[in-house]
């Protein structure tokens, strides 16, 4: 199968960090809002700082170990209150971000929800997603980028 008239951005990514950068970043970046985070009493409190800590992520461009430990600490706080779109948002950006596959930051993440909030239709939503990455591949000569939401563009299947 093949699409056309999706339009792409070819920006450079990142190489992800190394284990033990990520786990000094995500230290550092613990230690630095621990309180705040202590201080929170309920899911919806915790969703809001997963959220502030996502949007600084974005505003990070100076600092990619900041930016990943940032989008990995709104992850983990997205097990923590079982929240799978917190989590998947973070994942969604460090894919932008990084060289690093969506399928092994996803996974992951999805194996430590709580079977009782994760839903089917999640379940469904990150299988279609999975389906999509793998058949939307863009040849660039003998390179390939697979596109990831949101989609621009119109897609139209042909034979």
């Amino acid at each position: 199968t093949l699409f056309a008239g999706i339009s792409t951005c070819n920006a450079q990514k990142a190489p992800y960090p190394d284990a033990m950068t990520r786990e000094a970043s995500r230290k550092e970046g613990a230690k630095i809002f621990e309180k705040e985070f202590n201080q929170l009493n309920t899911d919806v409190e915790r969703e809001d700082f997963a959220k502030k800590l996502i949007h600084l992520a974005i505003e990070t461009d100076d600092d990619l170990n900041s930016k990943c430990a940032l989008l990995n600490i709104a992850k983990n706080i997205g097990v923590i209150i079982n929240n799978y779109d917190i989590g998947m948002n973070a994942i969604e950006l460090q894919t932008k971000t990084f060289e690093v596959s969506y399928e092994d930051l996803a996974i992951p993440f999805l194996e430590q929800l709580s079977p009782q909030k994760l839903t089917l239709s999640k379940l469904e939503q990150f299988v279609a997603d999975i389906q999509i990455r793998q058949k939307l591949l863009i040849g660039t000569g003998d390179k390939f980028t697979t596109l990831a939401p949101p989609y621009t563009g119109t897609i139209q299947r042909t034979a």
